[in-house]
């Protein structure tokens, strides 16, 4: 009996190990740019979830600020009367903001340094009236200014003059 040699059709080791290097290149590309772009993503979401709370933040206390019937003085923080009587406290901390309205709580996540409260350009005495609050807030890399300001009525400005 004669053994007739057949032919296969097949690849060869070199053709194999030819695919699998270019597959490898391409992997390692891949790989790579998915890292760069996911580390992209998470340097986005971090600067997106700092900017929302810093903006939750100024609107907050932008409207606390002008329905507010007086703001006092009050350690490291303020104390505001809106026009319902409801006191709301703000803590400034060097990493964070705390206000509260009765008890509510919600804390910022904004850092504060420099922080000034002036009546007419002076600082008050005590736990005196305030018109003006400045401080400045660290995002990322850069110092952010905050400067709110209270035009007072003529019946809260003759009161603070007859003190």
């Amino acid at each position: 009996m004669k053994f007739v040699a057949k032919k296969l059709k097949a690849f060869t080791i070199i053709e194999l190990a030819v695919v699998m290097v270019i597959s490898g290149i391409v992997f390692g590309i891949s790989h790579s740019a998915y890292l760069i772009v996911s580390k992209q993503f998470y340097r986005y979401k971090v600067n997106s979830e700092i900017t929302g709370e810093l903006s939750l933040f100024n609107t907050t206390l932008t409207k606390d600020f002008s329905e507010a019937k007086e703001i006092r003085k009050s350690g490291n923080g303020l104390l505001m009367l809106d026009k319902h009587n409801l006191v709301i406290n703000y803590q400034f901390e060097s990493d964070y903001i705390t206000r509260r309205v009765n008890e509510v709580k919600h804390r910022f996540s904004v850092s504060s340094s420099n922080l000034q409260m002036l009546i007419f350009g002076k600082t008050p005495s005590g736990n005196g009236l305030i018109d003006e609050l400045s401080f400045a807030s660290k995002f990322v890399d850069k110092t952010l200014p905050f400067h709110f300001k209270k035009p007072y009525g003529k019946d809260v400005l003759m009161e603070l003059e007859n003190q």
